[in-house]
């Protein structure tokens, strides 16, 4: 089942700034190489098709509304240097293909 969600742009140095294009667009790659559709680039954080199983596994735990801190020992590192927290606004729902 593909379901939404938004994964927050981790800054390479911490600021109150929100993170460079450059960022943003690294972010985006890593995350298209890990399996995931990149549907928006904003200027915090990037909105994401995914399956729900794949969320799961880059998170560790079972997916519901909510937000999730991303982990590198279940993300992997490459993908918690790159987006540090993920959000679910609704309950997980299958999106039309």
């Amino acid at each position: 089942m593909k379901v939404l969600a938004s994964l927050r742009v981790k800054q390479a140095t911490p600021s109150t700034r929100p993170p460079t294009k450059a960022e943003v667009e690294h972010a985006a790659e890593i995350v298209r190489r890990h399996g995931f559709d990149v549907l928006r680039q904003g200027r915090r954080a990037l909105t994401v098709r995914a399956e729900q199983c794949e969320l799961e596994k880059l998170l560790g735990t079972s997916l519901h509304a909510g937000f999730f801190i991303i982990a590198p020992e279940n993300a992997g590192a490459e993908m918690a240097q790159a987006v540090d927290m993920l959000e679910v606004t609704d309950a997980p729902m299958e999106l039309e293909r």
